[in-house]
């Protein structure tokens, strides 16, 4: 690890490791970090070193590992994090906000699809005070982690560890101009168009082929392009530049919702109305298809016409901590 990385007091590292082997009580999650060191303090989390993903790997909303948040695809970096303190397993870790990212990822609004809730950062008391003896620990079927590319957090099952290895170097997300960003876009669009030509089908929380889901669609096809863009359309909506439907052009992207709600539905313009976008089974499709913007549209382009919000250019490729600045539309 370099020099320039947080210096952890001894004291620290030991309460850390500690608390690894008397809340977590898994062989693989101690091997991987004791390879790893902590690089730094976050608040009240400590990021213990920076993994690549060996294969596909799935994220949860929740320890149980019951709700698919996103997908890490193979070679993708991701943060363990790990409170600072705690004695009774990860079960008593609090919930804060993530600023401007919110508590709740929004439903497909109209898809049928299970409301969502962003994971929030952990919490955990603080092992300097005293704890009543013999309390039972209870193991936790995952570990806290946090996407380099995009920030998004979630939980990585622990048997999912020895499916990661130390990162050969951080992620160091690239920085692109509006005019490189423009000539990358036809390969944005060729992805899309060539993800929907394969057997899929929708799936909330997916971002890796051939399942995704609207997010993530767009996601996967702008990161084929080298451009990286945040996970949820209610963030692709904040961070892209916002223009209006007379300005669309091919490979903007247009963002649908229900009044008074964060948006919920993003879709690919390829040119003349026309969009491209993956959509669940309530929404009148189970997949890719392309739709128009119109009021006389098939019934899946009536369905997301009603719901026509708003749409943005992609100006920028994301870096980590982009998020935290900006504001998102109710």
């Amino acid at each position: 690890m370099p020099n320039s990385q947080f210096s952890i007091p001894n004291d620290f590292v030991c309460k850390l490791y500690l608390l690894i082997s008397i809340m977590v009580s898994v062989a693989e999650l101690k091997t991987i970090l004791a390879a790893g060191k902590v690089t730094e303090v976050r608040g009240n989390q400590a990021i213990a070193g920076e993994y690549q993903c060996l294969r596909n790997l799935n994220i949860y909303d929740d320890r149980q590992c019951e709700g698919l948040a996103t997908q890490a695809a193979a070679g993708r970096n991701l943060r363990i994090l790990l409170p600072q303190g705690g004695t009774e397993g990860l079960g008593d870790w609090g919930t804060r906000e993530q600023g401007n990212k919110g508590t709740q990822r929004p439903a497909q609004d109209g898809q049928g699809d299970v409301l969502c809730p962003t994971p929030s950062v952990p919490q955990s008391p603080d092992l300097s005070v005293p704890q009543s003896p013999g309390l039972p620990i209870s193991p936790t079927p995952a570990i806290f982690v946090e996407l380099c590319e995009d920030d998004y957090p979630g939980w990585l099952p622990i048997g999912d560890l020895e499916q990661l290895q130390i990162a050969p170097e951080f992620y160091k997300a690239p920085v692109l101009s509006p005019e490189e960003i423009q000539d990358r876009l036809p390969a944005a669009i060729a992805f899309a168009k060539a993800a929907m030509k394969v057997p899929h089908e929708y799936l909330w929380g997916g971002t890796v082929a051939p399942n995704y889901d609207c997010s993530g669609l767009m996601q996967a096809a702008f990161a084929s392009a080298g451009i990286r863009l945040p996970r949820d359309a209610y963030q692709q909506e904040a961070f892209l530049q916002a223009i209006s439907f007379e300005e669309l052009q091919p490979g903007d992207l247009i963002f649908f919702g229900l009044p008074g709600k964060r948006t919920s539905h993003v879709a690919l313009h390829l040119g003349e109305k026309r969009y491209l976008h993956c959509s669940g089974k309530q929404g009148g499709r189970n997949g890719i298809g392309i739709d128009t913007i119109s009021p006389d549209e098939s019934s899946v382009g009536q369905f997301y016409y009603k719901q026509l919000r708003s749409a943005g250019r992609v100006v920028a490729s994301y870096q980590p901590g982009d998020l935290d600045s900006f504001e998102f539309l109710a």
